[in-house]
């Protein structure tokens, strides 16, 4: 008789254990999916996001982002790119000019003096300096737009 009822133990406490590891599902309605439609213009495309079918502003858009932690680093990134982007468009622009000044006073000095031998090299380095700065904001503002899509694409996992 003892070893019948250790036995039935052995066997049913194995299903109570597993029962206790079953996941709850979570309580997240799926209205809540974030979602973006295109609307054409007369000559360009415009997104514009919905949740739950409603139109949504971008700060409502960052703080569902934002509630749910996977989506959240995603952002976080997002906003990294899209910072760094942002600085690097601006030292594109500065270096542009750089490189502009100096090659419109190396043509400037180059008619007062017909005889001598003119350098460019500052201007052709701002030249580099600005392309490199250009590619940099290009790679950081593509990377940024990923970011923010897998953001999305995270937060709506959840939902399906």
């Amino acid at each position: 008789m003892k070893t019948k009822i250790i036995l039935t133990i052995i066997f049913i406490l194995p299903v109570f254990m597993l029962k206790a590891q079953q996941t709850i599902k979570s309580h997240a309605q799926p209205d809540s999916i974030i979602k973006f439609i295109p609307i054409q213009t007369l000559d360009t495309v415009v997104y514009a996001y919905t949740i739950g079918g409603k139109l949504a502003t971008r700060q409502e858009i960052a703080f569902r982002l934002m509630t749910y932690a996977p989506s959240a680093e995603e952002y976080h990134q997002f906003k990294n790119n899209m910072t760094w982007g942002s600085i690097s468009g601006g030292a594109f622009g500065i270096s542009s000019l750089a490189s502009v000044i100096a090659f419109h006073n190396s043509s400037k000095n180059a008619v007062t003096t017909m005889g001598t031998v003119h350098n460019n090299s500052g201007a052709y380095i701002f030249t580099g300096i600005a392309t490199a700065f250009l590619g940099s904001a290009i790679i950081n503002w593509i990377y940024g737009a990923k970011h923010f899509k897998k953001s999305i694409k995270v937060y709506n996992q959840r939902f399906e």
